[in-house]
């Protein structure tokens, strides 16, 4: 699913290191929230709220914002 979000927002494949910078925050996003750190929506899961996560940091890259 990563390389699927990759490919919607940039339109190109995720290089191993995004890849495994993804996977990463997804995994310390999800622990935060099991660990009580954050609260999720009434119906969300930690890991819908994880994946919420990703795509705003995906949102928010320069690469996103800017035509080269």
């Amino acid at each position: 699913m990563v390389r699927r979000l990759y490919e919607l927002a940039f339109g190109r494949p995720p290089t191993e290191q995004e890849t495994a910078q993804a996977i990463r925050f997804l995994q310390q996003y999800r622990e935060t929230l099991n660990d009580g750190g954050e609260k999720t929506g009434a119906n969300e899961t930690p890991d819908a709220a994880a994946w919420q996560g990703l795509c705003r940091a995906i949102v928010m890259t320069n690469e996103f914002l800017y035509l080269n």
